[in-house]
């Protein structure tokens, strides 16, 4: 039921192990985060991703990438959109981000990486 990942059963089997026994990867320590520039305000996180994590990501989201598009206006962002950009995306659910253990962690540690309450954020886009 998951053909994308018939190549490599063992990442979908990683993605949904305890999330405790996800490692953390080195970039959630600080010597791995640089200010590039005050304003903008630019971090840059080495090594946020571990090469399991990207390779998960780029597997579950690659049979569903869709054309990514342009909001219309920053007081709604829900219409229906008719401009494309030059990029391809997929948007996860609340669901799939719940459901999946390598989602929670990953998003538990972009939040607190970005210091943003997990209540105040969008969805994950993958792309």
């Amino acid at each position: 039921s998951w053909p994308a990942f018939q190549e490599n059963p063992s990442i979908l089997a990683y993605a949904y192990q305890s999330q405790k026994e996800l490692p953390s990867p080195p970039g959630t320590l600080e010597e791995n985060v640089r200010l590039i520039s005050l304003k903008p305000r630019i971090w840059l996180i080495d090594d946020l991703l571990t090469p399991k994590e990207c390779e998960f990501l780029r597997t579950y989201g690659g049979l569903r990438m869709q054309p990514a598009m342009v909001v219309q206006s920053s007081s709604n962002w829900y219409d229906q959109q008719s401009v494309t950009r030059n990029n391809e995306q997929v948007w996860l659910t609340p669901k799939e981000e719940q459901q999946v253990p390598l989602f929670r962690h990953i998003l538990k540690r972009m939040h607190r990486m970005a210091r943003h309450p997990d209540e105040m954020a969008e969805s994950l886009q993958i792309g």
